[in-house]
């Protein structure tokens, strides 16, 4: 994400640091290299034009389109930087409200800590490390027509749980939409990770129109496998997020 002043073409780089030196060699040192063979001066002039063909070719590349595309990049990473982020605080409130819910006490005790942990009365579990079966769990005990108190920034809202999930998904998209008007501009591990997240059958089910009007037995349990690999897409672009942010 973060963009760097050289290529990241290590075989390019190479390429060149080769050709660059042999170029200096022969010019500066030709004439004093003894040729073994009768055509050794004809391979070193062709090995010379070679050499010089592939630094001029590459100076010409990192000037005209490598450092257009450097230029880029660091005007457009703020705006990235922000967008990645928003997409991971919405996961963020939709993954502790789900929690919040199903883990509370009769004393309505909250079972997710600050720390960012689920807890039950016999574990402690890392966010990092849900598995499918915490997400059937979770699911499993969440009321579908109980209406609660919940944030969904900049505003506090009385709603189900099915119309919080479909508008932090629909703000989700359109960050992730918005990245995409760039994705020219973007790693190409970054735009598959967006892609990925927009793809997720989750997004394909809360995009459409006629999802408001499913009808859920007893609980949302049937989105379990669905909303189990959104979080392991969420959670892998949280890890390319962490390590390639400045």
């Amino acid at each position: 994400m973060k963009p760097i002043l050289y290529p990241k073409n290590m075989l390019l780089n190479i390429v060149f640091v080769i050709s660059l030196i042999c170029v200096l060699v022969i010019t500066f040192f030709g004439h004093y290299i003894p040729s073994l063979f009768s055509w050794g001066q004809k391979f070193e002039d062709l090995f010379s034009k070679f050499s010089f063909t592939i630094v001029t070719s590459y100076i010409f590349y990192y000037i005209v389109i490598y450092l257009k595309e450097y230029k880029d990049k660091k005007n457009l990473l703020p705006l990235v930087l922000v967008y990645n982020q928003e997409i991971l605080e919405s996961y963020k409130r939709f993954n502790k409200s789900l929690f919040e819910i199903c883990f509370q006490h009769e004393h309505n005790e909250h079972f997710f800590s600050e720390e960012g942990y689920l807890k039950d009365e016999n574990s402690v579990i890392d966010v990092k490390s849900l598995t499918q079966d915490n997400f059937t769990y979770a699911l499993s005990l969440i009321d579908i027509e109980k209406r609660k108190k919940m944030r969904n920034p900049p505003h506090l809202l009385n709603i189900t749980f099915t119309e919080y999930m479909t508008l932090e998904l629909n703000k989700m998209e359109k960050y992730i939409d918005n990245l995409l008007l760039v994705s020219a501009h973007l790693d190409s591990e970054h735009v598959k990770l967006l892609y990925k997240i927009k793809m997720s059958e989750l997004m394909k089910q809360i995009s459409n129109d006629e999802f408001k009007y499913f009808i859920f037995d007893d609980d949302l349990t049937p989105l379990t496998l669905y909303v189990y690999q959104f979080h392991q897409s969420l959670s892998a672009l949280n890890i390319y997020h962490t390590t390639t942010k400045p």
